[in-house]
């Protein structure tokens, strides 16, 4: 039970704990109707935007939360970016 179990004890919680993505189409269809110009009010633009943004943050939390707990276990080498 030295630091490296602790750390890989966290980063397992923190993956059970990590938020799904977000699924653009569930979203409620208003939020997709387009104007009287026929475009997309610029807060959806921005919120689609925002979104992706999200997403690609919990990829790469989870992403890195993978690495570090295989980098734990030997099967990986721990890279500059995980110190």
């Amino acid at each position: 039970g030295g630091p490296d179990a602790q750390v890989d004890a966290l980063a397992s919680e923190f993956l059970e704990k990590l938020v799904p993505l977000i699924d653009k189409e569930d979203a409620h269809p208003s939020i997709y109707k387009m104007t009287d110009q026929g475009i997309l009010p610029s807060l959806t633009t921005v919120l689609v935007q925002e979104v992706d943004r999200f997403n690609k943050l919990v990829k790469v939390i989870k992403a890195t939360l993978m690495e570090l707990r295989r980098a734990i276990a030997g099967e990986v080498v721990l890279s500059a970016d995980l110190e």
